[in-house]
């Protein structure tokens, strides 16, 4: 059995298929290089998210510790306050 030798138009269809298949592959790489760079971002992204959850607790925190001590400093000076009335009517029920 002989083996015909290639004829012109099917080298030209395979070098056709050869090329179609070396576009394909560089739209490949190009996607797959697309995606690293959007993990990437993903990442620097989900950081900063991270820092931006730190900092808003931290802050959350100052803000908690700032109300409980105006909740200390108008209950001193409630407490000031009614001690000078009982003073001032005790004062006054005693007349001195």
């Amino acid at each position: 059995m002989r083996t015909h030798p290639m004829r012109q138009n099917d080298k030209v269809d395979e070098m056709r298929e050869f090329a179609e298949m070396r576009e394909r592959l560089v739209r490949l790489e190009t996607i797959l290089e697309a995606l690293g760079e959007d993990r990437e971002t993903a990442k620097l992204s989900k950081e900063t998210a991270l820092h931006a959850i730190q900092a808003a607790k931290s802050a959350h925190h100052r803000l908690d510790d700032m109300k409980e001590g105006q909740r200390w400093l108008w209950r001193t000076i409630a407490g000031t306050i009614l001690a000078s009335a009982a003073a001032i009517l005790t004062s006054f029920i005693t007349g001195s």
